[in-house]
């Protein structure tokens, strides 16, 4: 809580306090930038991936920094 009274948006975060909690959400700022890049008129498309491929983990490997 502030002083001049409860905080609801900051940094283009929404903020909701609560007696024990507080919550932060960034669905207002994620439409805002769809919105800006026109993101949110833009057609969906599926993408297509393998069901039965075997993934295993590659001890071998090069950590990747």
């Amino acid at each position: 809580m502030s002083m001049v009274g409860e905080l609801k948006i900051f940094l283009g975060l929404q903020i909701k306090q609560s007696q024990d909690d507080t919550f932060i959400n960034q669905g207002k700022y994620v439409k805002e930038r769809l919105k800006k890049y026109k993101l949110d008129v833009a057609k969906h498309t599926i993408t297509l991936m393998a069901l039965n491929s075997k993934q295993d983990l590659d001890q071998s490997g090069k950590p990747v920094l």
